[in-house]
């Protein structure tokens, strides 16, 4: 946030807006970071080792599917297309927070790279690809349709 602060200051940078909204407690082992391109879902990945570890049997379909829903119902009330949405799953979904899409800013893709997994980020290949961490401190891919 603060290198694109910066940017902004300096005039490089076009259209960043602060906005400060009431802290709402969340489940970190619940939360997800999406990577939406141009308001399509193209990867998923978890910030903390926790629920969503791959030795579980959560329904990634499912999950992928509801948050294409959010995703798709939301794009009308954004002025971007592109963005990484923080949420949180459980039996709802809720919002944490939007983060620039942005692969020289300081949005962290955790288990992707915005330099090796470029074409996953960028809506160059099919699916949704999933990242889960594994309990033995690696992690786990799936593609999703």
């Amino acid at each position: 946030c603060i290198n694109d602060m910066i940017s902004f200051v300096n005039g490089t940078y076009d259209n960043l807006s602060i906005v400060l909204l009431p802290w709402i407690n969340y489940s970190k082992k619940h939360e997800l970071r999406c990577f939406v391109h141009k308001n399509k879902l193209v990867a998923i990945t978890q910030p903390y080792l926790g629920y969503w570890s791959s030795d579980n049997s959560i329904d990634k379909q499912k999950v992928v599917d509801d948050i294409r829903l959010i995703v798709n119902g939301i794009k009308l009330f954004l002025n971007f297309d592109s963005y990484v949405l923080d949420i949180e799953v459980t039996s709802n979904y809720k919002i944490i927070e939007f983060n620039p899409y942005y692969e020289h800013g300081l949005t962290s893709t955790l288990l992707f790279s915005w330099k090796l997994d470029h074409d996953r980020l960028f809506g160059k290949k099919k699916g949704v690809e999933i990242r889960l961490h594994t309990t033995d401190g690696h992690f786990e891919q799936y593609l999703v349709n």
